[in-house]
């Protein structure tokens, strides 16, 4: 073979070899980078952490790119495609079952850590609820024992939970910032509303909840607050936040607006054995319990009442007890004069001067204008002194009301009503409607002088509820048809009977409780599940 020979044959074996080269080696390439990401793959703690990577093959030299959010997630990848990677080689296809194909690798990864999740702290007084997100299970649920350790420490309530989302964060690094700007409950304010929110990791920030929402919404996506979470779960809870603080600084008005109104007042009196009462005080909720507390501590006098009820007095109820200590102190001297500012106490007072001597005229309060008391000043001491002026009518001020229950094969009748009449024949009805088989209680139906004069009972006593097996609670008013409800556990739990629909408005809900506590004791007992043990053998 001459040297053109060799020169032609070199040429040509050449060219078939970079033919070959360049149509071979794409597609070695190609089986590479898949063989790749199936053993990247195939690492459980990669999973869901691949998503910015990427591995590129030059030949047989693998370039590693992208982001990971991890030293540790950088040094696996590696790791398995300098050892894991199984391909066919061009040379003997056989070996990629065994060997590593893979010659060199160039590692250019970033590490970008996804960011950390958020928490806002939303607080209405001393009682705070916890929301937001976080990587994992455990980093929420050791923040937040860690936030409500710190509320209940300085006298609040926080409840509430992060939930998980490994997908979008990763954990904090250092939370000693969010922990040390945890905020403290509010001292002496207990409607104060506020809001804060931190990226985990970093400080506690308050939320102007008087802020529009766009610029709220701006501050919540730097804290890393994604646009769902705002939707689903933060701007409700700030929402629910403006509406607490709306009725905050309503009663917080009220109750400046009441506390400028002048105190109510109250006079006794006494003589010839009848008690009389005059004054203004703010409510009729007050007046109530003045007239039932005098009934009570005066029972053996006769009790009158000249209370007015004002709205423009300031509606508490601090006036000072009645005593027996406010009578006469001797039978000789059979009258007596006292006044009671509220907030105050009782003052003896002189009757034996004119009309318009005011005694009480300097001991009292600033706020009180000695004005609102000159007319049950003259009304009292001209009283005293023997005057014939008609006495006031005791007013009446306990409601009337009838609660049946009925539990098994027992029926009570609870309640109060003024006319003995009226009371004979409503338990008369009941006998008739629930006899026989049933047995008819009827101690707790009290008949007190005192409650509200009642109309005719005919359709009370007409619209009595029949006899069923499943145990129910009724209630009426006289005169009035019942409301009727299933007996139920959640109905008999504490506070849930005053707050269901069958009290009406105006009918204090504890009064009704405290009436009939014996027959809804009754009834719970009869409503408890039975036990299925029974007695051991021996």
């Amino acid at each position: 073979m001459n040297a053109a020979r060799w020169i032609t044959a070199a040429a040509l074996f050449a060219a078939f070899w970079c033919a070959g080269a360049y149509g071979l080696f794409p597609r070695m390439e190609k089986k590479l980078e898949r063989a790749a990401q199936e053993a990247l793959a195939a690492q459980n703690t990669l999973t869901g952490r691949l998503d910015r990577v990427q591995v590129l093959f030059e030949g047989q030299t693998a370039r590693l790119q992208g982001k990971v959010r991890a030293a540790q997630d950088q040094l696996i990848i590696r790791s398995t495609i300098e050892n894991l990677v199984r391909a066919p080689t061009l040379v003997v296809p056989a070996a990629g079952r065994r060997l590593n194909p893979v010659a060199a690798v160039q590692d250019v990864i970033e590490i970008s850590p996804y960011p950390p999740g958020w928490m806002l702290l939303a607080s209405d007084g001393p009682k705070a609820r916890l929301i937001g997100t976080a990587a994992t299970d455990v980093e929420g649920r050791d923040l937040v024992n860690a936030v409500a350790d710190r509320w209940s420490s300085q006298g609040g309530q926080a409840r509430g939970e992060l939930r998980a989302s490994l997908d979008d964060h990763d954990e904090a690094a250092d939370v000693s910032a969010t922990l040390a700007s945890i905020p403290a409950p509010p001292e002496n304010a207990p409607h104060h509303v506020g809001a804060w929110l931190a990226r985990l990791g970093g400080r506690f920030e308050p939320l102007k909840l008087g802020a529009d929402d766009a610029a709220l919404r701006d501050q919540a996506e730097r804290a890393g607050v994604q646009d769902s979470e705002w939707q689903k779960s933060v701007l409700p809870l700030i929402q629910e936040l403006r509406a607490a603080q709306k009725a905050a600084t309503a009663r917080e008005s009220e109750a400046m607006r009441l506390a400028a109104l002048p105190p109510g007042h109250l006079f006794l009196a006494v003589r010839d054995q009848r008690v009389l009462l005059a004054g203004a005080v703010g409510s009729a909720a007050v007046k109530r319990a003045l007239l039932d507390e005098a009934l009570g501590v005066f029972a053996t006098r006769r009790v009158h009442d000249a209370i007015r009820v004002d709205d423009a007095r300031r509606p508490a109820a601090d006036f000072p007890p009645l005593t027996t200590a406010l009578l006469p102190a001797s039978s000789a001297e059979a009258k007596s004069f006292h006044l009671a500012i509220s907030g105050h106490a009782w003052q003896p007072l002189d009757w034996r001067g004119g009309r318009d001597d005011t005694s009480w005229k300097e001991p009292l309060p600033q706020d009180l204008d000695a004005a609102l008391l000159r007319q049950d000043n003259a009304m009292l001491i001209e009283w005293l002194q023997g005057g014939a002026d008609p006495m006031p009518v005791l007013t009446r001020t306990q409601p009337a009301f009838v609660v049946l229950v009925v539990s098994g094969k027992k029926v009570f009748l609870c309640g109060q009503i003024a006319e003995p009449a009226l009371h004979a024949q409503l338990v008369s009805a009941a006998r008739q409607v629930y006899a026989p088989g049933f047995v008819i209680h009827a101690d707790a139906f009290a008949i007190r002088a005192h409650c509200e004069t009642s109309a005719d009972l005919i359709h009370t006593a007409k619209s009595l509820p029949p006899p069923t097996d499943a145990p129910f609670i009724a209630l009426a008013r006289p005169g009035e048809i019942w409301s009727v409800l299933p007996a139920t556990p959640a109905l008999l739990a504490p506070g849930a009977l005053g707050k269901s629909s069958l009290i009406p408005a105006g009918l204090p809900p504890n009064l009704v409780e405290e009436a009939s506590a014996e027959a809804l004791e009754e009834l719970r007992l009869h409503l408890a599940p039975k036990s299925d043990n029974q007695s051991p053998k021996f």
